[in-house]
C-alpha cells in the first residue's frame, strides 16, 4: 500500500496532465464532431478544452522541474559550474514559491468571475496555477537537495 502511495505522489504531475490532455481532447473531438457533423457544436466544449490546456501547461512545469528539462546556459568555468548551479535553483526555488503565493492572491480574486458558457467559478482555472507553482517548488527543492546529496552535483 505505502509503495502504491509513493508511487502516485513520484507521478502525480504526470497522471494529472495525462488525465488533462484526455479531457482536452475528448473536448476538442466532440467540438469538431458536432461543428463538422451534426452542424451544431455544444456550447461548452471549447472552454473544457481551454481549460483543461491551462492546467496541462501548469502540470508541465511542474514535470520539466521534475526532470530537470529547462533550458540553462552553461558558460561558467567548472571550478564556479556547481556552486552557481545551487544558488541559481534556489533563486528560482523560491520564485516559483513567491508565484505559488502571488497565484492564492489571484485565486481569491478569481471567485467572483463566472466562466461565459459553463457558467463555473473561474477559481476552476486559477487552481492550476496554485498547484502548478506549489508542485515546481516542490519539485525544483528535491532537484536542490539531490544536488546537495550528489556534492554539488552539475545539473
Amino acid at each position: 500500500m505505502l509503495k502504491s502511495i509513493r508511487l502516485f505522489f513520484n507521478n502525480v504531475e504526470e497522471i494529472l496532465a495525462s488525465c488533462m490532455f484526455v479531457v482536452m481532447c475528448v473536448a476538442l473531438f466532440a467540438q469538431l464532431f458536432g461543428r463538422l457533423v451534426l452542424n451544431n457544436p455544444p456550447f461548452f466544449t471549447e472552454e473544457i478544452s481551454r481549460y483543461s490546456y491551462v492546467w496541462l501547461v501548469y502540470f508541465g512545469l511542474a514535470i520539466a522541474e521534475k526532470a530537470n528539462a529547462h533550458y540553462s546556459v552553461d558558460l561558467l568555468p567548472k571550478i564556479v559550474k556547481k556552486p552557481v548551479a545551487i544558488v541559481v535553483d534556489a533563486i528560482v526555488a523560491a520564485a516559483y514559491a513567491y508565484l505559488f503565493y502571488v497565484s492564492i492572491d489571484f485565486w481569491h480574486f478569481s471567485k467572483v468571475i463566472i466562466t461565459p458558457a459553463l457558467e463555473w467559478p473561474m477559481t476552476v482555472v486559477s487552481t492550476s496555477l496554485c498547484i502548478g507553482f506549489a508542485l515546481a517548488a516542490i519539485r525544483r527543492l528535491q532537484n536542490l537537495v539531490g544536488k546537495f546529496r550528489k556534492g554539488g552535483a552539475a545539473a
